[in-house]
């Protein structure tokens, strides 16, 4: 049974009528068909025969396909019909058509609940949640969405926020149907609850859930935890417990609330600024990353830590020279870190001290003689310096310690790339292959996909695939952007759909996915998998980019550009911003604001092949054809 109040039918039956009457008179006879199937789709509603209301509405449908409100009541009745799929696809596409009525994400959220029985361990109750969430945003006074709201809150045991609902509910309308009895649910729910009563019983809880934060299993901790703050909202070691938990399974958004609310009570606890600011340069927000990282070494400048990932940031935001001053204090503080030697001399690579960084990683090979990466960084050192005989030595090392890791063959590509030795580049790749099929066939099918020789790649992948039993996502993945590159629309999707089922709350693979959609036109599609994506991170700037590349393809150019150079003004060292940005200003014929994005690309990410190929192609001269000689 549906909720909705008399004024609110009133109002959306009032709503209705001056559309149809509006379209009648545009439209004449079609306009007139349009509102008979309506009307007709809203005598079946009210008798509750749902098919009969669907196939009228889908008539009316079908005659105007942006009638939001028949999309809307078909939406509507598909979920009286427990056809929960059909019923989201029509309000998502209401929601679309009409994005600040609160009514269609109410709607929507109520199809994402009854469609898992209100589980709260299920991605459809939290979609369904965030609907509720999104509804009261648009409506605060909105009584439905306080009610469910609070119903869900009910389910998922958050027993205080269905109360806090509840109340409100009640100061808006004392008598609203079902607000009592919920009310004595939740209230006998909290009555009958025996566990974490006392103190002992919730330190018991948070270690049992903290434990399992040690053992890698994150979500678990996260739902003990999460039980233990409910409880005792002030009980901080579980909020910064479950921030670490959140930061294990990479929800850095999720982690940063944490740690925000942790700060705000505990601000001399360098541990907390040290992980919200991990949190932070991980999403690409460097300089709130520093600022946090600077926190931290103010409360505690002792930590080696603190100056090692602050440092990786600088890297990050091409401060070569900030960068290799943390980690100089950092090796200062713990000499025998060998990761901080490596990263020291990574900084001085860039600045183009060769030789300085030769020595940082002798230094971190002395302290682990028996692990690869000190020999491989200092043989690209070495290939820098043009130093080949001692590039190429360090790589036979590798093999000594690791044979089958293929590393020692991937070194000596290195130096033969610097060469422009493809003969023993391929040699390699064979000795790769053999000695770790696996590995050999993935590193060759991205040496194939950098050559642009797509179809080569695509079977060195596939090889991979096959030989890791088909449970690899990055392969999948690898194979999507490779069919996508040769047009091959059907298989790029298939392997975009095959690395969901891998890593479906990965906003990664859900963004390639929408990239496959938008390069075939589904514009649709593709904004419902950029949008899934920013559910989880708000934040993630792929999903962000690939919005703004839809409003251009909707020829939304102004928006497009808007939304780039806000991600741009957000993340200076955003070069995915700056290529379409740039991509779409070509398209625009600004040359010169083109040309200069496409150049910031290309420095803020030299291997990337696309803004190379783009400023080529904007480079290209324009040949005028020759005029005809009249005789």
């Amino acid at each position: 049974m549906w909720l909705y109040s008399e004024a609110y039918m009133l109002m959306r039956r009032t709503m209705t009528a001056c559309l149809i009457v509006l379209a009648i008179f545009i439209g004449g006879v079609y306009a007139q068909s349009v509102a008979d199937y309506y009307n007709a789709g809203q005598r079946c509603t009210e008798s509750s025969n749902w098919d009969c209301a669907i196939q009228n509405y889908s008539y009316a449908i079908n005659l105007d396909p942006s009638l939001e409100t028949a999309i809307h009541n078909r939406g509507r009745a598909y979920t009286e019909k427990k056809q929960y799929n059909l019923a989201i696809a029509d309000l998502t596409r209401a929601i679309q058509l009409a994005p600040n009525e609160a009514s269609a994400r109410l709607d929507r959220a109520i199809a994402y609940f009854r469609s898992v029985g209100y589980d709260p361990d299920t991605d459809e109750f939290d979609d369904g949640y965030a609907d509720v969430k999104k509804a009261l945003d648009l409506e605060p006074n909105n009584t439905y969405a306080h009610y469910y709201k609070a119903y869900a809150d009910w389910n998922d045991d958050n027993y205080e926020g269905a109360k806090k609902e509840l109340d409100i509910l009640r100061r808006l309308d004392p008598n609203f149907p079902g607000a009592s009895d919920l009310l004595n649910k939740v209230n006998s729910a909290i009555a009958s609850a025996v566990a974490y009563r006392s103190k002992a019983d919730l330190d018991k809880a948070y270690k049992e859930a903290s434990l399992l934060i040690d053992k890698g299993n994150y979500a678990d901790a996260i739902k003990g935890l999460t039980a233990v703050i409910n409880k005792d909202p002030k009980y901080w070691r579980a909020r910064f417990d479950r921030g670490r938990a959140f930061m294990g399974l990479q929800k850095y958004a999720d982690a940063i609330v944490d740690y925000d609310v942790y700060i705000a009570a505990n601000p001399n606890v360098w541990t907390a600024f040290y992980n919200r600011a991990y949190c932070k340069g991980e999403r690409g927000n460097y300089d709130d990353a520093i600022a946090d990282f600077n926190k931290a070494q103010s409360i505690d400048a002792q930590q080696a830590g603190i100056y090692l990932y602050r440092g990786k940031v600088f890297v990050k935001k091409k401060d070569y020279n900030s960068a290799e001053s943390d980690f100089r204090a950092a090796a200062k503080l713990a000499p025998n870190n060998e990761s901080i030697w490596i990263e020291l001399g990574k900084a001085l690579v860039e600045k183009g001290k060769f030789d300085d960084a030769i020595v940082s990683y002798t230094e971190a090979i002395k302290l682990k003689p028996g692990e690869t990466t000190g020999y491989q960084e200092r043989a690209k050192a070495y290939t820098k310096r043009k130093d080949h005989i001692s590039a190429l030595a360090d790589c036979d090392q590798i093999d000594k310690i690791d044979l089958k890791s293929g590393w020692g063959s991937n070194c000596r590509m290195g130096v033969y790339k610097d060469q422009k030795n493809n003969v023993k580049i391929e040699a390699e790749y064979e000795k790769m292959i053999a000695a770790s099929p696996e590995n050999g066939h993935h590193t060759r099918g991205h040496y194939y996909y950098d050559q642009g020789n797509y179809a080569k790649a695509a079977l060195d992948f596939a090889e991979a695939l096959k030989i890791s039993g088909g449970k690899n996502e990055g392969y999948f993945d690898d194979l999507r952007m490779t069919y996508l590159k040769q047009k091959l629309y059907s298989l790029a999707l298939a392997n975009a759909d095959e690395a969901l089922k891998l890593k479906p709350e990965s906003p990664h693979f859900i963004c390639d996915r929408g990239e496959v959609y938008l390069e075939m036109g589904k514009l649709d599609e593709a904004t419902a998998d950029y949008e899934k994506a920013l559910k989880i991170d708000p934040k993630y700037s792929l999903a962000r980019i690939g919005i703004a590349e839809i409003a251009a393809a909707r020829g939304q150019t102004d928006k497009a550009l808007a939304d780039l150079t806000a991600l741009i003004e957000e993340n200076k060292d955003n070069s995915g911003a700056y290529f379409h940005r740039g991509k779409l200003y070509r398209k625009l014929k600004r040359a010169s604001d083109a040309k200069a994005d496409l150049e910031k690309a290309i420095e803020l990410s030299p291997e990337w092949a696309d803004p190379k190929a783009e400023l080529q192609a904007l480079n290209k001269p324009v040949v005028k054809p020759r005029p005809k000689v009249k005789h």
